[in-house]
């Protein structure tokens, strides 16, 4: 749900999103802004949620704000958690971006659970052929990374450390334990052939 404090001219009304068009229209007569086309009102302030404060001292488009507000009432479990935290990752603070990203919740996954860094890269690939960039947030008691996928094990190892977490890069499986020692040769016979 949002509420936001809207105004026209001298007056201000609150208004909760979503809402029916019957419930539109009563909070624009309330403030005599019954005729404005397009729906731009401006947003003196946000009640509830503080986290879309971008959208406050400035003009929105209530339609936009009722949809989007729709479309985050349909979220479930931690998606709300997702889409603020990709929200801010991504710098999005216009309406058309909020509303694509409800719809691209699953670009941003959120790991709980690092203990398997090989299940996180492999969710990376969809059927075995073809990578699939993700983003990636996780979370380490009230310290969140947002990091894309696939990334290098050590670039992970370094990002981990910002919010917490010490593991040295050989205890992070990321796939089975042939395929890491592979990974391990390749990495020093590359080194070792670059003057």
């Amino acid at each position: 749900m949002i509420k936001l404090k809207i105004k026209y001219g001298n007056s201000q009304t609150d208004i909760r999103f979503p809402c029916t068009e019957k419930e539109m229209n009563a909070a624009l007569e309330r403030i005599h802004a019954e005729d404005v086309t397009p729906l731009e009102l401006y947003v003196s302030e946000v009640v509830f949620p503080k986290e879309l404060g971008c959208l406050q001292d400035r003009f929105v488009n209530l339609d936009e704000v009722n949809y989007l507000g729709k479309r985050m009432d349909s979220f479930f479990g931690d998606e709300e958690y997702q889409f603020y935290e990709a929200m801010k990752a991504e710098g999005f603070d216009t309406l058309p971006d909020l509303i694509n990203l409800s719809f691209n919740l699953n670009r941003y996954p959120l790991i709980r659970d690092i203990s398997d860094m090989g299940k996180i890269g492999r969710e990376a690939y969809d059927d075995g052929r073809n990578v699939n960039m993700i983003t990636a947030i996780i979370r380490n008691k009230e310290n969140t990374l947002v990091l894309d996928l696939p990334h290098s094990i050590y670039d992970i190892y370094e990002k981990l450390q910002s919010i917490g977490i010490m593991q040295p890069p050989k205890q992070i499986p990321l796939t089975d334990n042939s395929q890491i020692i592979s990974l391990r040769e390749s990495e020093s016979t590359t080194q070792a052939e670059q003057p």
